[in-house]
């Protein structure tokens, strides 16, 4: 059976933070991926034109699109509010993740990646990473996994990574 493109949709960078731009940093050149019959693409919820200066200024050229007005990251549990929908992220409901500690997590943006494949013109969900799941696309984390001081993670956690063009403004 041939099939086209898997398409990865990163939902990762749905808030302007600088949390949710780390993933971002560790985007391979899309020609890797290409040459695998594959597709990557970014969504975030915030307005086009909100994130397209930021794209612009930090010099990313994957692709990178708006679900704004849309039920996307609701749909695929990104985006969590109970007025919305039920509450379910990473696979658990409020409840649960309440009864966890997890408070954090049942309201609001949240990172999560999905993955999709399209064969015979039907479109399948085929895969969804969330919460601490989705660092297996975060180089930086499996490089300093490796050393005997680990993450160095302080209470900001990854929000204390700068962006590339903030190291190159430093130097």
């Amino acid at each position: 059976m041939r099939s086209d493109p898997a398409l990865t949709p990163l939902s990762h960078l749905s808030r302007l933070t600088p949390s949710p731009f780390l993933p971002g940093e560790h985007i391979p050149d899309l020609r890797h991926l290409a040459s695998r019959n594959t597709a990557l693409a970014v969504v975030s919820r915030a307005p086009f034109a909100k994130f397209d200066a930021w794209k612009r200024k930090i010099g990313w050229s994957f692709p990178w699109y708006s679900s704004y007005g849309s039920s996307f990251n609701y749909d695929f549990h990104a985006t969590l509010d109970p007025a919305v929908q039920p509450v379910e992220y990473n696979f658990a409901s409020a409840a649960e993740l309440e009864a966890k500690g997890q408070k954090w997590n049942v309201s609001g943006e949240q990172p999560g990646l999905s993955v999709f494949l399209r064969s015979e013109g039907k479109i399948y969900h085929t895969n969804s990473a969330f919460a601490r799941g989705t660092e297996r696309v975060l180089g930086t984390f499996m490089w300093l996994d490796l050393t005997p001081l680990g993450r160095q993670v302080g209470p900001e956690g990854p929000t204390g990574f700068k962006l590339r063009y903030e190291y190159e403004e430093e130097a």
